[in-house]
C-alpha cells in the first residue's frame, strides 16, 4: 500500500504557484486578523475558486487541520507548493504561540520575494523578446528570401566573397530537411543528459558559476540569491527557528546551487561553535564583505535578526541598481548584434551583385 506522502495530489504541478501561495497567505492572515479561527479562514478559503487547480490543495490542508493535525504538517504534504521556510516559520508559529503574527510575516516575506521575481522577470523580458523576434525573422528569411538570391549566386560564374559563400551554407542548411532531421535527434539525444546533468548539484553549480562571472547578468543573479537568502533568514530567525537549520532553509529558499552547497559547511561551523560571521568572511566569492562585517557587529549586539533586514534591504536596492544598469547597457548591445547581423546579410547578398554589375558595364 502506498504512503498517503505518494499520492499524485501531494506533488501537483501548478502553474504560477508563488502567486497563489502569496495570495493564499495574504487572505488567511488577513482573517486570522479579524478574529477568525484558523480552522474557519482554511475553510473560507477552501471554497474560493480565483485558482481551480489550487483548490483540491486548499481542501486537503482545511481538511488535514480539522482532523487536529497541525497546520505545518498539512503544508508540509506538499513541498512543490509551500517551501521549506514558511513551513518552518508555520511550524516555530505553533510551538511558541504567535502563530497570527508568524502568517503575517510569512505573508509579507512572500509578497517581498514574488515582488523580486517580477522585477527580474520585467528586466530580462525586453532582451528575450527581442532575440526571439529576431531570431524568428532571421529563420523566416532565410527559408523565403535568400533561396532566391543563392540560386542567383550559384548560376555566377564569378568568385564571391566569403560573406556570400557563408551565407549560401546557411541557407542551404536551413532549408534542408536532413539538417532539422539532425538537430531533432541531437536534441532528443542530449536532452535526458543535458537534464540529468542540469539537475545535479555539481552541474548547477557549473552553470551558476558561469552565471554570475557573467557582466551585467552576474551581479543580477548574485544579489537576487543574497536578498532572498537574508530575507528567509530575518524571518526564520525571528520566528525562533533554530540557527543551523535556519541557514539550510534560507540557502535552499534562495534557489542558488552555490548557497546550497555551502549551508552544510555553514551549519556545521555553527554547530561546532563558530560564529556565521567568519564563514561569511571567509567565503567572499559567495557572500560580500558588508554582510559578513554587518553579522559580525550583529553578533555583539545580539540583533542577527535586524542586521540579515538590513543587508536584505542593501541586496534589494542594489539589486534594484543592477536592473536599471542592465536595461541602460542591453539595449546597444541589442542593437549592435541586431546590426551586424543586418549588415552581415546586406553585404553577403550586395556584393556580388555589385561585381556582377560592375562585370557588365565593364
Amino acid at each position: 500500500m502506498k504512503k498517503e506522502t505518494d499520492s499524485p495530489l501531494r506533488r501537483p504541478k501548478l502553474s504560477g504557484s508563488r502567486v497563489i501561495v502569496c495570495q493564499y497567505f495574504r487572505q488567511l492572515s488577513s482573517l486570522l486578523n479579524g478574529q477568525v479561527t484558523l480552522l474557519e479562514s482554511l475553510q473560507n478559503l477552501s471554497l474560493q475558486t480565483d485558482y481551480p487547480a489550487f483548490q483540491p490543495v486548499a481542501q486537503d490542508v482545511s481538511r488535514t487541520v480539522e482532523a487536529g493535525n497541525p497546520f505545518s504538517e498539512a503544508l508540509q504534504r506538499y513541498p512543490t507548493i509551500f517551501s521549506a521556510d514558511i513551513v518552518a516559520m508555520v511550524r516555530a508559529g505553533e510551538s511558541n504561540g504567535q502563530l497570527t503574527a508568524l502568517l503575517v510575516q510569512a505573508s509579507q516575506s512572500l509578497e517581498k520575494r514574488l515582488s523580486l521575481i517580477l522585477r527580474i522577470q520585467a528586466a530580462l523580458f525586453y532582451p528575450a523578446l527581442v532575440l526571439s523576434v529576431t531570431l524568428l525573422l532571421s529563420l523566416v528569411i532565410t527559408t523565403t528570401v535568400l533561396p532566391n538570391f543563392v540560386e542567383i549566386f550559384r548560376s555566377s560564374s564569378m568568385p564571391l566573397p566569403w560573406a556570400t559563400v557563408v551565407l549560401m551554407h546557411v541557407t542551404d542548411a536551413v532549408g534542408s530537411f536532413w539538417f532539422w532531421l539532425a538537430v531533432l535527434g541531437l536534441g532528443l539525444i542530449a536532452y535526458p543528459f543535458a537534464r540529468h546533468w542540469l539537475t545535479s548539484q555539481r552541474g548547477q553549480i557549473a552553470v551558476e558559476t558561469v552565471i554570475w562571472k557573467t557582466p551585467g547578468l552576474g551581479p543580477l543573479a548574485k544579489y537576487s540569491a543574497l536578498s532572498t537568502y537574508c530575507l528567509v533568514l530575518e524571518n526564520l530567525i525571528t520566528s525562533g527557528v533554530y540557527l543551523p537549520e535556519s541557514v539550510e532553509i534560507a540557502a535552499a529558499a534562495s534557489g542558488s546551487g552555490l548557497l546550497i552547497a555551502d549551508a552544510p559547511k555553514l551549519k556545521l561551523a555553527i554547530e561546532d561553535g563558530q560564529s556565521p560571521s567568519e564563514h561569511y568572511l571567509r567565503a567572499p566569492h559567495l557572500y560580500p564583505p558588508s554582510l559578513g562585517h554587518m553579522v559580525r557587529a550583529a553578533e555583539e549586539s545580539s540583533h542577527l535578526a535586524i542586521a540579515f533586514s538590513s543587508v536584505a534591504q542593501w541586496f534589494s536596492q542594489e539589486l534594484d541598481f543592477r536592473i536599471e544598469l542592465l536595461r541602460a547597457m542591453i539595449e546597444p548591445v541589442l542593437m549592435a548584434v541586431v546590426g551586424s547581423m543586418v549588415a552581415f546579410v546586406v553585404l553577403a547578398i550586395f556584393l556580388p551583385l555589385y561585381s556582377n554589375l560592375s562585370a557588365l558595364g565593364g
